[in-house]
């Protein structure tokens, strides 16, 4: 087998040869030789999708030394799986799944990628947005977790529990996991097969292969999971799937395939929730507010509000140590740590702020990790709709124009 390095030099020769002499069958053989080693075989398993599915992904990827099998979920799942990548003879193994849109240069991306990671990677985990639609986007997978896990190797292990410990899903689905292919013959199955049915057989199958695995996550999105309106049927559906998930869960908690505690009961993975209009218990908070600064002119932005806050009963207080903890804590820095406070808000302290990269001033100062945005007027506002489908735009509840704290008077009584 020819050795990836010299496919330079062997293409240059093979052109010559063919200005020459033509193309003939061996040649063709050669060529086909020389694609695969500059594009090595990716098989994509494609569970559950139709023909058209199918087709509409195969055209629309950039790269195209793919091979693409479909495959029904069953209890034999992983035994097929395991068969079809050693008949594939594939450098690479990814996933697709009904409803979930792709971005076109996923698959190139991905081996890119994996050209240029550490010999001892096995496979990686890329971002999952999840939306109604492709404009859409309401949620990720890490969301509250950026820049956590990023850059470090991690034991597929390791991200299972951690998931379970604090009851959000960090691993996508088999759409977000991309791996080497001669791995996965090597994987031991950890569930019999009379636990693995239609509705769990996915999960199953990917614990499996995650589970042995080295990872690397990777922040970055290539998949946008569709979400669609939960009806009685559709909701009874999705909660024996979710049924049949625990069963693997407690499985493996059970015979110590896995350390680890729930943080609490499982319900509905959170994606639904939004779709259910569900909202999070209220806490009654204390009527404390800091206010945190790390310069004067952030200072006076904030010191209009505060003064209205106190004239309407609340406690407030100026803090410079962004680590403080706070009940409910007022930022406007371009760097913040609002895990410190129960409630966190986020406004601007300048009306130019972020101008180089208007409109989508969110993507470099991200608000996901906030309670409620604040901005300055109504051209902000229009800034914020142009980029609201982007997950990091979106605080948990919600974004408001009300205007500019140094230069807009406090008219309302609420």
């Amino acid at each position: 087998m020819m050795e990836q390095s010299f496919y330079e030099e062997a293409s240059i020769l093979l052109n010559t040869y063919i200005e020459k002499l033509g193309v003939d069958e061996d040649i063709q053989k050669l060529q086909q030789l020389l694609s695969s080693l500059r594009d090595p075989k990716v098989l994509v398993l494609c569970i559950d999708c139709t023909t058209r599915e199918i087709q509409q992904f195969k055209n629309r990827q950039t790269y195209k030394n793919v091979e693409l099998v479909p495959i029904q979920s069953s209890s034999k799942i992983i035994s097929q799986v395991i068969h079809y990548v050693i008949e594939s003879g594939a450098a690479y193994v990814c996933f697709m799944e009904e409803n979930t849109i792709y971005e076109y240069h996923m698959i190139e991306n991905l081996v890119q990628f994996m050209k240029n990671a550490p010999k001892d990677l096995d496979g990686i985990i890329h971002e999952q947005y999840y939306g109604l639609s492709k404009d859409k986007i309401f949620g990720a997978s890490y969301r509250d977790y950026r820049g956590v896990m990023e850059n470090q190797l991690l034991t597929g292990r390791g991200i299972i529990e951690i998931s379970i410990e604090n009851g959000r899903n960090l691993y996508g689905s088999l759409s977000t996991f991309f791996m080497k292919a001669d791995k996965i013959p090597q994987h031991i199955p950890i569930f019999p097969e009379h636990l693995i049915t239609k509705e769990n057989a996915k999960i199953a199958l990917y614990y499996n292969l995650l589970y042995p695995s080295t990872i690397q996550i990777l922040e970055k999105g290539f998949t946008i999971r569709l979400m669609k309106p939960l009806l009685k049927t559709s909701l009874d559906s999705l909660f024996k799937q979710q049924s049949k998930f625990y069963e693997l869960i407690h499985m493996l908690l059970d015979q110590h395939w896995l350390d680890a505690i729930p943080s609490k009961e499982m319900g509905l993975p959170a994606q639904y929730h939004y779709l259910l209009g569900k909202k999070e218990e209220r806490i009654p908070l204390e009527k404390k507010i800091t206010f945190f600064y790390t310069d004067a002119g952030e200072y006076y932005n904030l010191y209009p509000l505060a003064k209205e806050a106190e004239k309407r009963g609340f406690e407030i207080s100026f803090e410079s140590n962004m680590n403080k903890t706070a009940v409910i804590g007022v930022y406007c820095q371009h760097e913040y740590n609002p895990s410190n406070s129960q409630f966190s808000i986020i406004l601007l302290h300048d009306l130019t702020q972020g101008n180089f990269n208007w409109p989508d001033h969110w993507a470099i100062e991200h608000w996901n990790a906030f309670d409620i945005g604040i901005l300055p007027g109504r051209e902000w506002g229009k800034r914020w709709e142009l980029c609201s489908c982007r997950y990091y735009s979106n605080t948990r509840n919600g974004v408001y124009d009300l205007g500019y704290p140094k230069g807009d008077m406090v008219n309302s009584p609420n």
